[in-house]
């Protein structure tokens, strides 16, 4: 498969940027049960209006950068998938992705010694590469299914030679799901992710101890009801109310409950 698009992005009334960005892909079946798969593609991202004209000097100022230019993008990714029955009704699912993708004008917030405030400003040359795994099982048809899933992520600003920030090494998620009766579902998710190998220290200029983030592990939990036409489901997420930061003084949502009721025709 192959595609190209084109993007135009105007940086004001008399400058503009366009860009004519390629995606290939490729996928083969050798045997039963095993498929492989490569694909390349550039990436053309605008900044967001957010990302440019922002002015906020509350807690943590950051102001405007107008002339914020497109973030731009190299990927290349690989993988295959294995499917090994077990038993009628019950098998293994198993998915392996390695990606390599580089950036140049990476958009990122930096601190302005010059403003004394953060601004979303271009890094020269960027690097994200990683190992995606993730294991399926299912019996039953179905009734249990679990998933296991592990992103290992290396980066780096390749301007400075330090990592990118906030950007955990390893995530991790461990999920089951069981249909308790006809209609009746249930699931669980426990959620892990390590601290990031590098905090932008210009934060504690404003905000205290903001290097000290910890690893998160986060368990959510749902049940699900089908009644007709009208699916119900109740969530409660962050169940055992884990305190922890997203990033530097932003509390991520302590223990919620959400009920949602959806009518399908």
């Amino acid at each position: 498969m192959a595609g190209l698009r084109l993007d135009t992005y105007g940086l004001d009334a008399a400058r503009s940027i366009t860009r004519l960005t390629p995606r290939l892909s490729l996928s083969v079946t050798p045997t039963d049960g095993l498929s492989l798969r490569t694909a390349f593609g550039q990436g053309f991202r605008v900044p967001s209006l957010a990302e440019r004209f922002t002015d906020n000097r509350d807690f943590v100022p950051i102001v405007r950068n107008p002339g914020l230019l497109p973030e731009e993008s190299t990927s290349f990714e690989t993988g295959a998938r294995l499917l090994v029955p077990l038993a009628p009704g019950a098998g293994l699912r198993l998915d392996v992705a390695l990606f390599w993708n580089t950036f140049t004008n990476l958009i990122e917030p930096r601190f302005v010694a010059e403003q004394r405030a953060f601004q979303f400003v271009n890094l020269t040359r960027a690097r994200i590469r990683g190992v995606e795994t993730t294991l399926e099982a299912y019996l039953g048809d179905g009734r249990l299914r679990g998933r296991l899933a592990h992103t290992y992520l290396d980066t780096r600003d390749r301007t400075l030679g330090t990592p990118l920030p906030f950007r955990p090494r390893h995530l991790a998620l461990a999920s089951a799901d069981a249909r308790l009766t006809g209609s009746l579902e249930a699931g669980v998710d426990v959620r892990y992710a390590t601290r990031p190998d590098r905090v932008d220290s210009d934060f504690a200029r404003f905000v205290p101890d903001a290097d000290l983030l910890v690893d998160t592990r986060v368990l959510d939990l749902r049940l699900h009801a089908r009644v007709g036409a009208f699916h119900l489901t109740f969530l409660v997420r962050n169940a055992l109310a884990y305190y922890y930061l997203e990033r530097p003084a932003y509390l991520a949502p302590p223990r919620n409950y959400t009920l949602r009721l959806q009518w399908e025709r």
